[in-house]
Protein backbone atom coordinates (compact mmCIF):
# COMPACT_ATOMS: atom_id res chain seq x y z
CA UNK A 1 0.00 0.00 0.00
CA UNK A 2 1.19 3.58 -0.50
CA UNK A 3 -0.22 6.52 0.97
CA UNK A 4 0.34 10.22 1.71
CA UNK A 5 -0.53 12.13 4.60
CA UNK A 6 -0.72 16.06 5.19
CA UNK A 7 -2.18 18.47 8.31
CA UNK A 8 -1.95 21.97 8.80
CA UNK A 9 -3.03 24.30 4.87
CA UNK A 10 -3.03 27.81 6.24
CA UNK A 11 -4.61 29.40 3.17
CA UNK A 12 -3.52 33.50 3.84
CA UNK A 13 -0.59 34.68 1.94
CA UNK A 14 0.74 30.93 1.54
CA UNK A 15 0.83 28.07 -1.38
CA UNK A 16 0.05 24.67 -1.75
CA UNK A 17 3.60 23.89 -3.42
CA UNK A 18 3.56 20.70 -1.29
CA UNK A 19 0.78 19.40 -2.70
CA UNK A 20 2.55 19.63 -6.16
CA UNK A 21 5.24 17.62 -4.77
CA UNK A 22 2.50 15.25 -3.64
CA UNK A 23 0.94 14.74 -7.15
CA UNK A 24 4.37 13.76 -8.33
CA UNK A 25 4.87 10.34 -6.26
CA UNK A 26 3.89 7.42 -8.23
CA UNK A 27 0.44 4.40 -7.62
CA UNK A 28 -0.62 6.75 -4.50
CA UNK A 29 -3.72 4.83 -3.37
CA UNK A 30 -4.75 7.47 -0.85
CA UNK A 31 -4.05 10.73 1.05
CA UNK A 32 -4.89 11.27 4.91
CA UNK A 33 -5.09 14.83 6.02
CA UNK A 34 -4.44 14.42 10.48
CA UNK A 35 -6.50 18.42 10.71
CA UNK A 36 -6.16 21.83 10.36
CA UNK A 37 -7.50 21.76 6.61
CA UNK A 38 -8.76 25.29 6.69
CA UNK A 39 -7.99 28.15 9.36
CA UNK A 40 -10.85 29.80 11.09
CA UNK A 41 -9.02 33.19 10.87
CA UNK A 42 -9.33 35.05 7.72
CA UNK A 43 -5.64 36.95 8.53
CA UNK A 44 -4.60 37.06 11.85
CA UNK A 45 -1.23 39.58 12.15
CA UNK A 46 0.03 37.23 14.94
CA UNK A 47 0.77 34.05 12.11
CA UNK A 48 -0.45 34.62 8.85
CA UNK A 49 0.90 36.45 5.83
CA UNK A 50 -0.19 39.16 3.65
CA UNK A 51 -1.69 38.25 0.20
CA UNK A 52 -4.48 35.84 -0.56
CA UNK A 53 -7.10 35.37 1.52
CA UNK A 54 -10.76 34.54 2.61
CA UNK A 55 -13.33 37.49 2.78
CA UNK A 56 -16.65 36.58 4.75
CA UNK A 57 -19.51 38.04 3.46
CA UNK A 58 -21.28 37.37 6.94
CA UNK A 59 -19.09 39.45 9.27
CA UNK A 60 -21.52 40.38 11.21
CA UNK A 61 -21.87 36.48 12.23
CA UNK A 62 -18.33 36.29 12.86
CA UNK A 63 -15.88 37.00 15.40
CA UNK A 64 -14.11 40.43 14.94
CA UNK A 65 -10.61 41.30 15.88
CA UNK A 66 -8.87 44.72 16.23
CA UNK A 67 -12.07 46.21 15.14
CA UNK A 68 -11.75 49.43 12.91
CA UNK A 69 -8.33 49.13 12.68
CA UNK A 70 -5.53 48.86 9.84
CA UNK A 71 -5.15 44.77 11.23
CA UNK A 72 -8.75 43.96 11.70
CA UNK A 73 -9.63 40.25 10.68
CA UNK A 74 -12.69 37.86 11.26
CA UNK A 75 -12.47 34.18 12.95
CA UNK A 76 -15.24 31.81 11.42
CA UNK A 77 -18.32 31.76 13.84
CA UNK A 78 -21.19 31.32 11.59
CA UNK A 79 -22.05 28.34 9.55
CA UNK A 80 -22.27 30.64 6.35
CA UNK A 81 -18.30 31.64 7.49
CA UNK A 82 -17.16 28.04 7.90
CA UNK A 83 -18.55 26.84 4.51
CA UNK A 84 -17.01 29.97 2.86
CA UNK A 85 -13.73 29.10 4.86
CA UNK A 86 -13.96 25.84 2.58
CA UNK A 87 -15.05 27.03 -0.83
CA UNK A 88 -12.08 29.26 -0.91
CA UNK A 89 -9.63 27.10 0.35
CA UNK A 90 -11.25 24.63 -2.13
CA UNK A 91 -10.66 27.12 -4.63
CA UNK A 92 -6.62 26.42 -4.63
CA UNK A 93 -5.90 24.61 -8.29
CA UNK A 94 -2.87 22.09 -6.63
CA UNK A 95 -5.79 20.88 -3.54
CA UNK A 96 -8.39 20.51 -6.31
CA UNK A 97 -5.89 18.15 -8.43
CA UNK A 98 -5.30 15.86 -5.23
CA UNK A 99 -9.05 15.71 -4.49
CA UNK A 100 -9.02 14.90 -8.56
CA UNK A 101 -6.93 12.17 -7.99
CA UNK A 102 -6.71 10.61 -4.74
CA UNK A 103 -9.46 9.51 -2.02
CA UNK A 104 -8.76 11.45 1.27
CA UNK A 105 -9.25 10.04 5.17
CA UNK A 106 -9.64 13.12 7.00
CA UNK A 107 -10.14 14.05 10.40
CA UNK A 108 -10.06 17.25 12.11
CA UNK A 109 -7.86 19.11 14.39
CA UNK A 110 -8.21 22.68 16.68
CA UNK A 111 -8.61 25.35 13.41
CA UNK A 112 -11.27 23.28 11.81
CA UNK A 113 -13.15 25.04 15.00
CA UNK A 114 -10.82 27.61 16.71
CA UNK A 115 -7.47 27.57 17.38
CA UNK A 116 -6.27 25.33 20.74
CA UNK A 117 -10.21 24.73 20.82
CA UNK A 118 -10.84 21.65 23.47
CA UNK A 119 -14.54 20.58 22.88
CA UNK A 120 -16.28 23.63 22.36
CA UNK A 121 -14.33 25.99 23.75
CA UNK A 122 -12.24 28.29 22.04
CA UNK A 123 -8.96 29.98 23.66
CA UNK A 124 -8.52 33.52 21.76
CA UNK A 125 -8.83 35.84 25.37
CA UNK A 126 -7.25 33.40 27.40
CA UNK A 127 -9.82 33.51 30.26
CA UNK A 128 -11.05 36.75 29.71
CA UNK A 129 -14.49 36.10 28.57
CA UNK A 130 -16.25 32.53 28.43
CA UNK A 131 -15.72 30.91 24.71
CA UNK A 132 -17.56 28.23 25.24
CA UNK A 133 -19.83 27.70 22.06
CA UNK A 134 -21.58 24.70 20.96
CA UNK A 135 -23.24 26.68 18.21
CA UNK A 136 -20.17 27.71 16.63
CA UNK A 137 -18.83 24.15 17.26
CA UNK A 138 -21.52 22.59 15.63
CA UNK A 139 -21.58 25.27 12.99
CA UNK A 140 -17.85 23.97 12.01
CA UNK A 141 -18.63 20.58 12.08
CA UNK A 142 -21.43 20.80 9.81
CA UNK A 143 -19.78 22.39 7.41
CA UNK A 144 -16.76 19.93 7.87
CA UNK A 145 -19.43 17.05 7.46
CA UNK A 146 -20.88 19.45 4.09
CA UNK A 147 -17.94 19.95 2.47
CA UNK A 148 -15.01 16.74 3.19
CA UNK A 149 -15.01 13.67 1.06
CA UNK A 150 -15.83 11.63 4.10
CA UNK A 151 -17.13 8.10 4.83
CA UNK A 152 -18.69 7.00 8.20
CA UNK A 153 -19.11 3.65 7.20
CA UNK A 154 -23.15 4.97 6.84
CA UNK A 155 -24.30 6.40 3.51
CA UNK A 156 -27.75 7.41 5.08
CA UNK A 157 -25.76 9.67 7.69
CA UNK A 158 -26.91 13.17 7.24
CA UNK A 159 -25.42 16.32 9.50
CA UNK A 160 -28.26 17.12 11.97
CA UNK A 161 -27.59 20.13 13.93
CA UNK A 162 -30.41 19.64 16.70
CA UNK A 163 -28.32 16.79 17.51
CA UNK A 164 -26.44 17.76 21.41
CA UNK A 165 -22.78 18.28 20.95
CA UNK A 166 -20.83 16.07 20.61
CA UNK A 167 -23.32 13.64 19.78
CA UNK A 168 -23.94 15.07 16.34
CA UNK A 169 -21.33 13.70 14.65
CA UNK A 170 -18.58 10.96 15.43
CA UNK A 171 -15.05 10.74 13.43
CA UNK A 172 -13.63 8.57 14.92
CA UNK A 173 -12.91 5.20 13.07
CA UNK A 174 -10.75 2.25 11.10
CA UNK A 175 -9.60 1.85 7.91
CA UNK A 176 -8.39 -1.81 6.97
CA UNK A 177 -6.36 -2.52 3.55
CA UNK A 178 -5.86 -6.00 3.15
CA UNK A 179 -3.48 -8.36 5.07
CA UNK A 180 -0.60 -5.33 6.11
CA UNK A 181 -2.48 -1.61 6.86
CA UNK A 182 -4.87 -0.88 9.75
CA UNK A 183 -5.53 2.74 9.74
CA UNK A 184 -6.88 4.17 13.02
CA UNK A 185 -7.97 7.45 13.08
CA UNK A 186 -8.47 9.74 16.58
CA UNK A 187 -10.41 12.23 17.52
CA UNK A 188 -8.57 14.45 19.89
CA UNK A 189 -10.49 17.62 19.89
CA UNK A 190 -14.27 16.78 20.90
CA UNK A 191 -13.73 15.23 23.81
CA UNK A 192 -10.50 16.31 25.55
CA UNK A 193 -10.49 18.43 28.70
CA UNK A 194 -9.59 22.04 29.24
CA UNK A 195 -5.69 22.51 29.28
CA UNK A 196 -4.24 21.84 33.15
CA UNK A 197 -3.35 24.93 34.03
CA UNK A 198 -5.61 27.80 33.33
CA UNK A 199 -5.25 30.74 30.72
CA UNK A 200 -6.73 33.16 33.34
CA UNK A 201 -4.99 31.28 36.49
CA UNK A 202 -3.77 33.55 39.05
CA UNK A 203 0.44 32.86 39.17
CA UNK A 204 0.09 33.43 42.93
CA UNK A 205 -2.10 31.11 43.47
CA UNK A 206 -0.60 27.82 44.99
CA UNK A 207 -2.15 24.75 43.91
CA UNK A 208 -0.49 21.71 45.47
CA UNK A 209 0.90 22.94 49.16
CA UNK A 210 3.73 20.76 51.25
CA UNK A 211 1.80 18.58 52.92
CA UNK A 212 0.66 17.61 49.60
CA UNK A 213 3.97 17.38 47.69
CA UNK A 214 5.07 15.55 50.46
CA UNK A 215 2.62 13.18 50.18
CA UNK A 216 2.67 12.46 46.40
CA UNK A 217 6.20 12.42 46.47
CA UNK A 218 7.93 11.40 49.30
CA UNK A 219 10.10 14.80 49.78
CA UNK A 220 9.98 18.61 48.97
CA UNK A 221 10.93 18.81 45.60
CA UNK A 222 13.94 21.19 44.38
CA UNK A 223 10.92 22.69 41.91
CA UNK A 224 8.91 23.95 45.33
CA UNK A 225 8.56 27.18 45.89
CA UNK A 226 8.09 29.05 49.04
CA UNK A 227 4.79 30.65 50.01
CA UNK A 228 2.78 32.63 52.83
CA UNK A 229 -0.15 30.18 54.78
CA UNK A 230 -2.56 33.22 54.46
CA UNK A 231 -1.81 36.27 53.00
CA UNK A 232 -4.94 37.70 54.46
CA UNK A 233 -2.58 37.64 57.96
CA UNK A 234 0.91 37.92 57.28
CA UNK A 235 2.63 40.53 58.65
CA UNK A 236 -0.58 41.29 60.08
CA UNK A 237 -1.60 42.09 56.50
CA UNK A 238 0.74 44.46 55.26
CA UNK A 239 1.74 42.97 52.42
CA UNK A 240 -1.98 41.69 51.14
CA UNK A 241 -2.59 45.61 51.30
CA UNK A 242 0.38 46.70 49.32
CA UNK A 243 -0.67 44.35 46.70
CA UNK A 244 -4.13 45.15 46.85
CA UNK A 245 -2.72 48.88 46.01
CA UNK A 246 -1.09 47.63 42.99
CA UNK A 247 -4.31 45.00 41.99
CA UNK A 248 -6.08 48.38 39.19
CA UNK A 249 -2.62 48.62 37.86
CA UNK A 250 -1.30 45.14 37.14
CA UNK A 251 -5.25 44.17 36.01
CA UNK A 252 -5.51 41.18 38.26
CA UNK A 253 -8.56 40.58 40.10
CA UNK A 254 -8.47 41.57 44.12
CA UNK A 255 -10.77 38.97 45.27
CA UNK A 256 -7.82 36.57 43.98
CA UNK A 257 -5.72 37.68 46.69
CA UNK A 258 -6.63 35.09 49.08
CA UNK A 259 -5.26 32.06 51.08
CA UNK A 260 -1.90 30.66 50.14
CA UNK A 261 -0.01 32.96 47.99
CA UNK A 262 3.45 32.51 46.46
CA UNK A 263 6.16 34.59 47.93
CA UNK A 264 8.04 35.05 44.85
CA UNK A 265 4.75 36.53 43.31
CA UNK A 266 4.64 38.72 46.30
CA UNK A 267 8.27 39.91 45.72
CA UNK A 268 8.47 40.19 42.53
CA UNK A 269 4.73 42.01 42.45
CA UNK A 270 5.97 44.90 44.77
CA UNK A 271 9.26 45.23 42.22
CA UNK A 272 7.58 45.94 39.46
CA UNK A 273 5.47 48.40 41.09
CA UNK A 274 7.86 49.71 42.90
CA UNK A 275 6.19 49.76 45.97
CA UNK A 276 7.91 50.45 49.09
CA UNK A 277 6.99 47.77 51.08
CA UNK A 278 10.70 45.78 52.01
CA UNK A 279 10.61 42.49 50.14
CA UNK A 280 10.26 39.32 52.16
CA UNK A 281 13.84 39.06 52.65
CA UNK A 282 16.07 35.60 52.54
CA UNK A 283 16.58 34.61 55.79
CA UNK A 284 12.44 34.66 56.31
CA UNK A 285 11.80 32.57 53.03
CA UNK A 286 14.16 29.88 54.51
CA UNK A 287 11.12 29.38 57.08
CA UNK A 288 8.40 29.58 54.97
CA UNK A 289 6.54 26.48 53.37
CA UNK A 290 6.90 25.31 49.96
CA UNK A 291 4.51 24.31 47.41
CA UNK A 292 3.84 24.20 44.00
CA UNK A 293 1.89 27.67 42.67
CA UNK A 294 0.83 28.41 39.48
CA UNK A 295 3.92 30.89 39.01
CA UNK A 296 6.23 28.12 39.70
CA UNK A 297 4.52 26.00 36.41
CA UNK A 298 6.04 28.82 34.66
CA UNK A 299 3.15 31.41 34.51
CA UNK A 300 3.72 34.76 34.77
CA UNK A 301 1.00 36.81 33.35
CA UNK A 302 -2.68 36.94 34.97
CA UNK A 303 -3.85 36.00 31.51
CA UNK A 304 -2.30 34.46 28.68
CA UNK A 305 -0.76 31.32 27.16
CA UNK A 306 2.90 31.30 28.01
CA UNK A 307 2.37 29.06 30.82
CA UNK A 308 -0.75 27.50 30.07
CA UNK A 309 -0.50 26.21 26.98
CA UNK A 310 2.99 26.90 26.37
CA UNK A 311 6.43 27.07 27.53
CA UNK A 312 5.60 25.26 31.29
CA UNK A 313 8.08 24.28 33.56
CA UNK A 314 8.71 20.33 33.10
CA UNK A 315 9.16 18.96 36.38
CA UNK A 316 6.79 21.14 38.19
CA UNK A 317 4.60 20.44 35.82
CA UNK A 318 4.84 16.53 35.49
CA UNK A 319 3.86 16.60 39.40
CA UNK A 320 0.65 18.78 38.94
CA UNK A 321 -0.83 16.52 35.76
CA UNK A 322 -0.08 13.24 38.00
CA UNK A 323 -1.90 15.43 41.32
CA UNK A 324 -4.61 15.92 38.73
CA UNK A 325 -4.99 12.85 37.36
CA UNK A 326 -4.84 10.91 40.69
CA UNK A 327 -7.68 13.50 41.80
CA UNK A 328 -10.06 13.63 38.47
CA UNK A 329 -8.52 10.79 35.66
CA UNK A 330 -10.71 12.62 33.42
CA UNK A 331 -8.60 15.93 33.39
CA UNK A 332 -5.87 14.56 31.37
CA UNK A 333 -8.09 11.89 29.23
CA UNK A 334 -7.68 13.35 25.65
CA UNK A 335 -10.01 10.82 23.76
CA UNK A 336 -12.74 10.40 26.41
CA UNK A 337 -13.51 7.16 28.08
CA UNK A 338 -15.86 5.93 25.06
CA UNK A 339 -13.00 6.55 22.38
CA UNK A 340 -10.39 5.33 24.64
CA UNK A 341 -11.92 2.09 25.12
CA UNK A 342 -13.06 1.66 20.70
CA UNK A 343 -8.97 2.55 19.93
CA UNK A 344 -7.24 0.36 21.78
CA UNK A 345 -9.93 -2.96 21.74
CA UNK A 346 -9.16 -1.99 17.68
CA UNK A 347 -5.49 -1.80 18.02
CA UNK A 348 -5.02 -4.92 20.27
CA UNK A 349 -7.78 -6.65 17.81
CA UNK A 350 -6.64 -6.52 14.87
CA UNK A 351 -4.51 -8.62 12.55
CA UNK A 352 -3.09 -6.49 10.16
CA UNK A 353 1.25 -6.29 9.81
CA UNK A 354 0.84 -2.88 10.45
CA UNK A 355 -1.22 -0.41 12.77
CA UNK A 356 -0.98 2.47 11.99
CA UNK A 357 -2.73 5.64 14.44
CA UNK A 358 -3.13 8.54 12.75
CA UNK A 359 -3.37 11.23 15.58
CA UNK A 360 -3.22 14.96 15.41
CA UNK A 361 -1.26 16.34 17.87
CA UNK A 362 2.48 15.09 18.53
CA UNK A 363 3.38 12.37 21.31
CA UNK A 364 6.83 12.79 21.70
CA UNK A 365 8.11 15.28 24.43
CA UNK A 366 9.08 18.13 23.08
CA UNK A 367 11.72 19.52 26.24
CA UNK A 368 13.98 22.45 26.03
CA UNK A 369 16.76 21.91 28.51
CA UNK A 370 17.94 26.09 30.01
CA UNK A 371 19.18 24.62 33.07
CA UNK A 372 21.79 26.62 31.94
CA UNK A 373 20.67 30.09 30.88
CA UNK A 374 21.74 33.11 33.07
CA UNK A 375 18.91 34.50 34.16
CA UNK A 376 17.04 33.56 36.83
CA UNK A 377 14.40 32.00 37.35
CA UNK A 378 14.34 30.91 33.45
CA UNK A 379 16.84 28.60 33.80
CA UNK A 380 14.57 25.43 34.44
CA UNK A 381 13.87 22.23 31.99
CA UNK A 382 10.53 23.31 29.29
CA UNK A 383 7.74 21.44 28.02
CA UNK A 384 7.21 23.89 24.54
CA UNK A 385 3.35 23.19 23.83
CA UNK A 386 1.40 21.30 26.46
CA UNK A 387 -1.79 21.88 23.88
CA UNK A 388 -0.23 18.50 22.49
CA UNK A 389 0.51 15.43 24.13
CA UNK A 390 2.58 16.88 26.23
CA UNK A 391 -0.14 18.36 28.24
CA UNK A 392 -1.98 15.16 29.27
CA UNK A 393 1.30 13.39 30.24
CA UNK A 394 -0.31 10.45 32.35
CA UNK A 395 -2.88 9.78 29.55
CA UNK A 396 -0.28 9.14 27.22
CA UNK A 397 1.70 7.19 29.21
CA UNK A 398 -1.67 4.82 29.91
CA UNK A 399 -1.58 4.45 26.27
CA UNK A 400 1.74 4.00 25.53
CA UNK A 401 1.60 1.08 28.26
CA UNK A 402 -1.57 -0.65 26.45
CA UNK A 403 -0.05 -0.33 23.34
CA UNK A 404 3.23 -2.83 24.01
CA UNK A 405 0.40 -5.45 23.80
CA UNK A 406 0.45 -4.78 19.53
CA UNK A 407 2.82 -5.16 17.26
CA UNK A 408 4.28 -2.60 14.59
CA UNK A 409 1.88 0.44 15.87
CA UNK A 410 3.02 3.65 13.76
CA UNK A 411 1.83 6.78 14.67
CA UNK A 412 1.43 9.38 12.29
CA UNK A 413 1.12 12.70 13.18
CA UNK A 414 0.49 16.49 12.33
CA UNK A 415 -0.69 20.04 14.12
CA UNK A 416 2.72 21.49 15.45
CA UNK A 417 4.31 22.45 11.85
CA UNK A 418 7.49 20.41 11.83
CA UNK A 419 9.46 17.58 10.95
CA UNK A 420 9.90 14.81 13.40
CA UNK A 421 10.88 11.18 14.18
CA UNK A 422 11.65 8.95 17.16
CA UNK A 423 10.27 6.66 19.56
CA UNK A 424 7.48 7.53 22.17
CA UNK A 425 7.87 5.68 25.48
CA UNK A 426 6.87 5.52 28.88
CA UNK A 427 8.22 7.73 31.00
CA UNK A 428 11.08 5.50 32.86
CA UNK A 429 10.29 2.91 30.58
CA UNK A 430 12.37 3.36 27.16
CA UNK A 431 11.64 -0.05 26.14
CA UNK A 432 8.17 0.97 26.09
CA UNK A 433 7.94 2.51 23.00
CA UNK A 434 6.11 2.44 19.10
CA UNK A 435 7.72 4.98 16.44
CA UNK A 436 6.25 8.07 15.82
CA UNK A 437 6.41 9.98 12.24
CA UNK A 438 5.24 14.18 12.60
CA UNK A 439 4.72 15.40 9.74
CA UNK A 440 5.31 19.58 8.86
CA UNK A 441 2.22 21.92 7.64
CA UNK A 442 1.23 21.76 3.84
CA UNK A 443 2.15 25.69 4.03
CA UNK A 444 1.25 26.68 7.94
CA UNK A 445 3.95 28.64 9.09
CA UNK A 446 6.44 26.50 10.70
CA UNK A 447 7.22 25.93 14.15
CA UNK A 448 10.40 27.50 14.93
CA UNK A 449 8.92 30.46 12.98
CA UNK A 450 6.00 30.42 15.32
CA UNK A 451 8.64 30.39 18.06
CA UNK A 452 10.11 33.57 16.79
CA UNK A 453 6.82 35.57 16.42
CA UNK A 454 5.62 34.02 19.98
CA UNK A 455 8.78 35.48 22.14
CA UNK A 456 8.56 38.79 19.95
CA UNK A 457 4.90 39.26 20.95
CA UNK A 458 5.14 38.64 24.55
CA UNK A 459 6.28 41.65 27.09
CA UNK A 460 8.29 38.91 29.34
CA UNK A 461 10.21 36.58 26.73
CA UNK A 462 11.05 39.53 24.59
CA UNK A 463 12.76 41.54 27.23
CA UNK A 464 15.08 38.32 27.81
CA UNK A 465 18.47 38.48 26.17
CA UNK A 466 18.93 35.96 23.54
CA UNK A 467 15.20 34.58 24.21
CA UNK A 468 14.77 35.22 20.19
CA UNK A 469 18.19 33.15 19.31
CA UNK A 470 17.39 30.22 21.24
CA UNK A 471 13.60 30.13 19.48
CA UNK A 472 15.40 30.10 16.28
CA UNK A 473 17.59 27.27 17.61
CA UNK A 474 15.09 25.45 18.80
CA UNK A 475 15.83 21.86 16.67
CA UNK A 476 19.56 22.03 18.25
CA UNK A 477 17.73 22.57 21.69
CA UNK A 478 15.49 19.51 20.92
CA UNK A 479 18.13 17.37 19.48
CA UNK A 480 21.57 18.63 20.96
CA UNK A 481 21.49 17.40 24.36
CA UNK A 482 19.94 14.20 26.36
CA UNK A 483 16.28 15.72 27.16
CA UNK A 484 14.64 14.21 24.42
CA UNK A 485 16.41 10.51 23.81
CA UNK A 486 13.20 9.45 21.76
CA UNK A 487 13.74 12.28 19.17
CA UNK A 488 15.57 10.84 16.43
CA UNK A 489 15.24 14.13 13.88
CA UNK A 490 13.48 17.41 14.10
CA UNK A 491 13.41 20.16 11.47
CA UNK A 492 10.77 22.72 12.56
CA UNK A 493 11.77 25.12 9.51
CA UNK A 494 10.00 23.43 7.09
CA UNK A 495 6.89 23.11 5.31
CA UNK A 496 6.00 19.63 3.10
CA UNK A 497 4.36 16.54 3.07
CA UNK A 498 4.91 12.45 3.67
CA UNK A 499 4.99 9.71 1.91
CA UNK A 500 4.74 5.63 2.96
CA UNK A 501 4.69 2.28 1.82
CA UNK A 502 4.14 -0.72 3.38
CA UNK A 503 4.42 -4.38 2.74
CA UNK A 504 5.08 -7.39 4.80
CA UNK A 505 8.00 -6.84 6.14
CA UNK A 506 8.54 -2.98 6.25
CA UNK A 507 7.15 0.69 6.40
CA UNK A 508 9.26 3.39 4.75
CA UNK A 509 8.38 6.64 4.84
CA UNK A 510 10.11 9.90 3.39
CA UNK A 511 9.91 13.13 4.70
CA UNK A 512 9.37 15.57 1.55
CA UNK A 513 10.72 18.74 2.76
CA UNK A 514 10.34 22.67 1.46
CA UNK A 515 11.89 25.96 2.85
CA UNK A 516 9.44 28.17 4.38
CA UNK A 517 9.81 30.77 1.49
CA UNK A 518 9.14 28.05 -1.15
CA UNK A 519 5.58 28.23 0.29
CA UNK A 520 5.02 32.11 -0.08
CA UNK A 521 5.29 31.65 -3.62
CA UNK A 522 3.06 30.31 -6.72
CA UNK A 523 4.20 27.63 -8.35
CA UNK A 524 1.79 26.67 -10.45
CA UNK A 525 2.83 25.87 -13.71
CA UNK A 526 6.47 25.65 -12.64
CA UNK A 527 6.48 22.02 -11.50
CA UNK A 528 10.24 21.39 -13.03
CA UNK A 529 11.67 24.71 -11.18
CA UNK A 530 9.66 23.50 -7.87
CA UNK A 531 10.60 19.77 -8.02
CA UNK A 532 14.76 20.66 -7.09
CA UNK A 533 13.47 21.89 -4.12
CA UNK A 534 12.55 19.36 -1.84
CA UNK A 535 14.73 17.93 0.58
CA UNK A 536 13.83 14.13 1.77
CA UNK A 537 14.64 12.53 4.34
CA UNK A 538 13.84 8.07 4.25
CA UNK A 539 12.57 6.51 7.79
CA UNK A 540 11.98 2.20 7.98
CA UNK A 541 10.57 0.28 10.69
CA UNK A 542 10.94 -3.73 10.27
CA UNK A 543 7.83 -5.51 10.96
CA UNK A 544 8.23 -7.13 14.41
CA UNK A 545 10.89 -4.35 16.03
CA UNK A 546 9.85 -1.06 17.79
CA UNK A 547 12.75 0.61 16.68
CA UNK A 548 13.27 3.57 13.71
CA UNK A 549 16.08 3.34 11.09
CA UNK A 550 17.72 6.47 8.97
CA UNK A 551 18.74 6.47 5.52
CA UNK A 552 21.95 7.53 5.50
CA UNK A 553 23.34 7.28 1.59
CA UNK A 554 22.18 4.20 1.21
CA UNK A 555 22.85 2.81 5.00
CA UNK A 556 19.84 2.64 7.36
CA UNK A 557 21.24 3.89 11.21
CA UNK A 558 19.55 2.38 13.96
CA UNK A 559 17.70 5.39 16.44
CA UNK A 560 19.23 4.32 20.08
CA UNK A 561 17.87 6.74 22.53
CA UNK A 562 20.46 5.46 25.46
CA UNK A 563 23.19 6.70 23.35
CA UNK A 564 21.07 9.04 21.55
CA UNK A 565 22.62 8.34 18.15
CA UNK A 566 22.47 6.89 15.07
CA UNK A 567 23.92 3.57 15.26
Amino acid sequence: MRFAYASCQDYNGRYYNSYRGLLAQPDLDFFVHLGDYVYETTGDPTFQAAGRGIAFSDTAGAIVFNEGSESEYFAASSLSNYRELYRGYRSDPALRRVHESLPMIAVWDDHEFSDDCFGATATYFDGRADEHDEARRKHANQAWFEYMPIDFGDDEFVYDPSKPYPQDITIYRDFRFGKHLHLVMTDLRSYRPDHLIPEDGFPGAVVIDEAALVEQLGSIPEFATPYVEDIDAYQGGVYKDALLAAADALGFDPALLTGKIDAGFINSTLASVEDPTPPIDEAELATLPRGLSFLGLGKRSFNGSIGARYFVVKPAFDAWAAARAAADPSSVDVMGQAQREWFLSTMKGSTATWKVWGTEITLMPLVIDLTSFPIEPFNQLYYMNVDQWDGFGPARDTLLGELQAVDNVVAITGDIHAFYAGTPMVAGAPEQKIVELVGAGISSTPFQSLLVLQVAADPTLSSLPGAGMLASAIDALFTGTTTNPHLGFADSSRNGFVSVVVDGAELNATFHMLTEDVSLTDYEGMDDALAGKFKREKFQVKAGQRDLFRDFSGTFKRWDPTTNTWV
